[in-house]
């Protein structure tokens, strides 16, 4: 590919060889941590020494993991990516086996005696994150041996995830089709979810979902059985610490070893699946009957849903344009968002090629101390221009965070974690609306819009409930077969979308699309994220300046509170419905403003 279209991973290491030395050196510190084994309850100096240490040889050892897998997620199929990614995470797995004596060592101390640690030494506030998990998890803690165990089996416990990006990157086949034209068109799960399922072109969209559809199917088997393995696993593990439920583990206990965790309720996470999925499905039931009139469809079918809504408007977007629009839109951020856009672009932070063995989806990922570099294919449509608008909002957020915390407090909560980058594409939306040169250009702003909330509330949020029933289907003992995830999978959709969709049989597969089901509970947070976004800049317009440094305020503070804690210092209570059910009145308010351009 075009180096210009690739991202700069020489910026880790400006070469194989120098990572490969990097492991060794990581390696080498690794046994420094035993240093501290058993002697945590000394004082508190012994325990800033001993997390120092360790923030020292995560933060390598995250350099290590970052760059193999950022070339990996390029190309799937190089086996030298594939053998770094393998070696990497070993290294990973030896340091979380190395320090798996400090989480224990600390939980063994009374909580009032933590407390005067932190009076006693304040610099151990800069690791606030790893304390407060210490709280968290205290009585779901196992013995030394036990918890040392598990951190030496964390590489297995991700071999499900592994298995996954391997089948649908390196062996996964997709038969070209032809659109209404008769012109030949590639497919790839990245090129269905980015290109194909909101092309204009019936005969194209069909054609590339049968593609995709049986492109997967011969995995289906192989794939139920890698994620029944990583649910089950996560139930067997919440049992052995004694939470209530594998929901309460999993929303409440870091699944990276040190770091955050979502740290909200149940009764939260539940709150956030019921309350959308009953306000926005009659929404995006009337935007469905919209687009078959629209689209003169007699049947509107699953892989119709996503249909561009004025066929004869397809402008080309040139990325250059794109990236001073963003710059444009978040001008009045301040800037530390405009000069992490422009970095971004001028500094190639960004890989958008489009390449053969290009894993789905699109990420940023910073790498502490150094930038972000962010994975989003760039096809010049509208879709590709928010999906980076997305990304870059990880990214500003990745640079605020990074600056501001140790390597250790720098992990968000994924109940946050998703805000900041839909911020951007809600203030975008807003600058193209507000500038458009004409009605059909503001339509089309319109439309991705939608796109965006069918993206981040319905494909992720119905991901988040099948998680939902098959995390409860395995705490009940049942076995999860293939017929049981795709009949789940495929009644989910038939429930969203009622009467208003043909949904087909083979659509329950299309739950191998997505690498989520191995990212805990995941899906559920991009709703979150939306919401948050929406309320923040409605309370941005109405509160000026204070407001915009609350905002940068919380973004800075990377782990340093819990996530309802930090929503709450730019005034959004998340622990209630009011966000949710704002946020679903605004797509309402969008779907009828549609509705008034056709």
């Amino acid at each position: 590919m075009p180096v210009e279209e690739t991202y700069r991973t020489e910026d880790i290491f400006a070469s194989r060889e120098d990572f490969y030395a990097e492991i060794s050196a990581v390696d080498s510190m690794i046994p420094s941590l035993s240093n501290y084994r058993g002697r945590l309850h000394e004082d508190a100096t012994v325990v800033y020494e001993c997390l120092e240490t360790l923030d020292e040889i995560a933060r390598r050892a995250s350099w290590l993991v970052s760059y193999s897998r950022l070339r990996l997620l390029t190309d799937g199929g190089n086996p030298e990516y594939t053998t770094d990614v393998a070696r990497a995470m070993d290294v990973q797995s030896r340091m979380l086996r190395a320090a798996s004596f400090v989480k224990t060592e600390l939980c063994a101390l009374t909580p009032e005696t933590l407390q005067e640690y932190i009076q006693t030494e304040p610099r151990l506030n800069q690791f606030s994150s790893l304390l407060r998990q210490v709280d968290l998890t205290r009585e779901h803690m196992l013995g030394l041996e036990a918890e040392t165990t598990l951190a030496a089996l964390s590489q297995l416990r991700a071999s499900p995830s592994q298995i996954y990006g391997t089948a649908t990157t390196a062996d996964m086949k997709f038969e070209p089709v032809l659109d209404s034209q008769g012109k030949q068109h590639s497919v790839s799960l990245m090129g269905v979810m980015m290109h194909t399922e909101v092309s204009p072109d019936t005969t194209l969209r069909r054609n590339a979902y049968a593609s995709m559809i049986n492109a997967l199917k011969p995995y289906r088997h192989t794939l139920a059985a890698s994620l029944s393995t990583h649910i089950k696993a996560n139930v067997t593990v919440s049992r052995l610490k004694r939470y209530e439920s594998v929901f309460h583990m999993m929303l409440n206990e870091s699944a990276y070893g040190f770091g955050s965790a979502d740290e909200v309720p149940v009764s939260v996470f539940d709150n956030v699946l019921d309350t959308f999925q009953a306000k926005v499905s009659p929404e995006f039931q009337r935007y469905a009957k919209l687009r078959q009139r629209v689209l003169g469809l007699d049947r509107l079918l699953i892989a119709d849903v996503k249909a561009g809504l004025d066929p004869d408007y397809d402008p080309s977007l040139n990325l250059e344009d794109v990236e001073e629009w963003i710059v444009e839109a978040v001008e009045t951020m301040g800037p530390d968002y405009v000069d992490t856009v422009r970095s971004a672009f001028k500094n190639r932070w960004i890989d958008r090629a489009d390449n053969y063995g290009r894993q789905g989806g699109a990420s940023c990922t910073t790498v502490y101390g150094l930038h972000p570099f962010i994975f989003s294919v760039w096809t010049g449509s509208m879709h590709s221009a928010f999906t980076l608008a997305h990304e870059l909002g990880h990214a500003v957020h990745g640079v605020l965070n990074t600056r501001h915390q140790r390597f250790l407090n720098t992990r968000s909560s994924q109940f946050l974690g998703e805000a900041p980058s839909c911020f951007i594409p809600q203030l975008l939306a807003e600058h193209l609306k507000s500038t458009a040169p004409d009605t059909r250009f503001r339509r089309a702003v319109l439309i991705e819009e939608m796109n965006t909330y069918h993206h981040e509330f319905v494909t992720h949020l119905l991901e988040a409930e099948l998680l939902r029933r098959l995390y409860r289907r395995a705490e009940r003992g049942e076995a999860l077969p293939e017929k049981i995830i795709t009949g789940e999978k495929r009644d989910i959709l038939r429930q969203f979308w009622g009467d208003t969709v043909e949904v087909d049989d083979d659509s329950g597969l299309m739950w191998m699309r997505q690498p989520h089901y191995y990212m805990g509970l995941y899906p559920y947070v991009y709703s979150v994220g939306l919401a948050a976004a929406t309320c923040a800049i409605e309370i941005i317009k109405e509160e000026g300046e204070p407001a915009k440094q609350r905002w940068l305020d919380m973004m800075k503070a990377g782990g340093s509170k819990n996530a309802l804690a930090l929503f709450k210092m730019v005034g959004i209570d998340m622990s209630t419905p009011e966000p949710l059910e704002r946020m679903c009145e605004h797509v309402g308010k969008v779907v009828t403003e549609l509705e008034d351009t056709f």
